[in-house]
């Protein structure tokens, strides 16, 4: 009787072109890998088949003066139904992401800190609090917007949000979308991995299958319960995809200051352009 190699998300080994057909049981997660001489094809416990990519980087922020500027996404202007999916590591025990989309106060959506911020105009509506997971662990997050009602998943799992939303669209304003801050008041001390946006609300199918699959799941494939690539329009890989690069155009390397960061989904268009952000070889 042949023995299956076991290994975890943590320990996977690194192949290459030449091992294709190699195979592993992954014990923390219950997945059979299958190498493809790529990337691994990964079965989880519900059967599903998924397209996986490569992960190898995440994106540094200091919680000073770190971010990644997206340019302006006119997806969003006024849009009725968005999605916000990352994957995020506090350095700082129960600490909240910074990420959004923010002209001035009464103008902004996103995620700071332990607050969602979904506002159209002045005033506090549209602020929802949440209690960020008390560890410096991983977590996925992913935020749904939809004429005027909001979920945020963490882990698959909604979260209790409070406050007011009186808001059925997102603000029109022109401003710039931004990994690791929301504002210069507010910003990320943490990790960033696999930031991507759809113009359509993820129903709560979708957003167990996009956790289930980890850091590595390819967005821009339907499997599973996952049907929503077609609306997927943003995806920033920080480090994994071909055109990334190091400050001053050079290679991505774990340290190096980020350079340019191009949007997977639609490569050339809203690259995100690193101020004072590094690569981290550290991933899920």
């Amino acid at each position: 009787m042949s023995t299956l190699n076991t290994t975890t998300s943590t320990t996977r080994p690194t192949l290459g072109a030449g091992d294709v057909g190699k195979s592993y049981f992954e014990t923390n997660s219950n997945k059979i890998l299958v190498w493809d001489g790529a990337a691994w094809n990964e079965w989880n416990r519900d059967a599903s088949i998924y397209p996986y990519v490569n992960n190898n980087f995440s994106g540094s922020f200091d919680g000073s003066a770190d971010w990644i500027d997206c340019n302006a996404i006119t997806d969003y202007h006024g849009a009725s139904q968005m999605s916000l999916s990352f994957w995020w590591k506090p350095t700082n025990s129960g600490q909240g992401p910074s990420i959004g989309y923010r002209l001035a106060a009464g103008s902004d959506w996103g995620i700071s800190g332990n607050n969602v911020i979904l506002r159209s105009a002045s005033g506090t509506d549209g602020i929802l609090t949440y209690t960020p997971p008390n560890d410096t662990l991983w977590h996925h997050y992913l935020l749904t917007f939809n004429a005027g009602t909001a979920v945020l998943y963490i882990d698959g799992v909604s979260e209790s949000l409070s406050g007011t939303l009186t808001y059925t669209t997102l603000h029109s304003q022109t401003a710039d979308f931004e990994i690791g801050r929301l504002s210069t008041l507010s910003s990320a001390n943490g990790l960033f991995d696999e930031v991507a946006l759809w113009t359509a609300a993820l129903d709560s199918s979708n957003v167990s299958e996009i956790y289930q699959g980890d850091p590595n799941f390819d967005l821009s494939t339907d499997a599973g319960d996952y049907d929503q690539s077609s609306n997927l329009t943003h995806w920033w890989r920080l480090g994994d995809h071909a055109s990334d690069t190091s400050s001053g155009g050079g290679a991505v390397a774990d340290g190096n200051t980020i350079g340019n960061v191009e949007n997977a989904a639609n490569p050339g268009t809203n690259d995100g352009s690193g101020t004072g952000a590094t690569y981290s070889s550290t991933v899920k």
